[in-house]
């Protein structure tokens, strides 16, 4: 008995002691690997060297992985959340504000409360790209179709390869009349090749040299941009990311439609499958020659606007003059 009375009284300093602190952030852990596997994608903790990010998860469809992941970071516990019930805000430390803002991938921010087993999710990347060092309202359920939606922070999903003649379907059956000329996916993919047609360019100005070019040559009898315009280059987008045919920086073009409410422009390499429809149709194209070919790539330059008699580039040398002028001289 004096035995088991020493034994008892002397474990809890002679073992390393382990905080509930532990089991409850491990339990946030377990509960995102249980919903990313109802989601039938892939959890990969971070096995070594966790800075700031507790794993990925990557999408896959139909069985197949797609190479579309997100960064994951987990906070487990009822001190993330409002006592009143209301949705969590998470206040970002400075150092991992600025790891998450300047991550490749989306960060995608979990909260789990244990208690209720309610779990939210908000993109802090993109919080923090578009407001900078401010509490992240985390908002979004955390559940199977979740996990989806955080996977497309950049981009629509990729779907399974398709064939040539199926893309080519979609691309005509997309055709949209109401600029004033009838316009489709195809137009603006094959108008928009460029590097030797390895690459892609796509802006609003394309839409004009487009509708130009067929109202210059009997196509259409006006052109014109509304709502229903503004929704038919949305849907350009999402095909191009859908079917993965170009690699792009999305999240800038994203900002640029989300927060300032401009088309952006794109401009990036053809992936493998893009090459390979490109080139499948211009197999197709047996009678095309020189630049009546489909497959033919344009040059695509920067429009510098007027200098006003080249006030501003003196305003730059005299800037960077003063200052060079005001640095203090090195007297080595």
């Amino acid at each position: 008995m004096c035995l088991g009375t020493s034994f008892e009284y002397l474990w809890p300093m002679d073992y390393p002691g382990v905080p509930d602190t532990v089991f409850t952030e491990q339990g946030g852990v377990i509960k995102v690997s249980q919903v990313v596997n109802a989601a039938r994608c892939i959890w990969r903790p971070t096995p070594l060297a966790d800075v700031g990010i507790d794993g990925q998860i990557e999408h896959v469809h139909n069985n197949v992985a797609t190479a579309r992941i997100v960064f994951v970071q987990v906070k487990s516990g009822a001190s993330y959340f409002p006592s009143d019930g209301s949705l969590p805000t998470y206040f970002p430390s400075t150092k991992h504000a600025n790891y998450w803002e300047r991550a490749d991938l989306p960060v995608i921010l979990v909260l789990h409360k244990p208690e209720t087993d309610t779990t939210y999710w908000a993109d802090a990347r993109n919080h923090l790209r578009a407001y900078g060092r401010t509490p992240i309202p985390v908002t979004k359920v955390f559940d199977a179709g979740g996990v989806l939606n955080a996977l497309s922070a950049d981009g629509p999903l990729p779907s399974a390869p398709r064939s040539s003649e199926d893309l080519l379907a979609d691309m005509f059956a997309s055709a949209h009349p109401g600029f004033g000329v009838e316009i489709d996916f195809f137009d603006l993919f094959f108008q928009g090749l460029v590097d030797m047609g390895r690459g892609l360019y796509f802006g609003m100005d394309l839409i004009e040299y487009v509708a130009q070019m067929k109202l210059v040559n009997g196509f259409g009898s006006h052109f014109g941009l509304g709502q229903a315009e503004y929704d038919f280059v949305d849907r350009y987008v999402d095909f191009l990311l859908k079917n993965d045919l170009v690699r792009f920086n999305f999240d800038w073009y994203y900002r640029h439609l989300e927060h300032d409410q401009i088309v952006g422009q794109i401009f990036g390499p053809l992936t493998p499958r893009g090459r390979e429809f490109a080139d499948s149709v211009a197999n197709l194209d047996s009678r095309g020659a020189g630049y009546e070919k489909v497959v033919q790539a344009r040059a695509v330059s920067m429009e510098f606007g007027l200098d006003f008699d080249g006030r501003r580039t003196s305003h730059l040398e005299r800037f960077k003059t003063a200052l060079q002028m005001q640095a203090p001289q090195n007297n080595a």
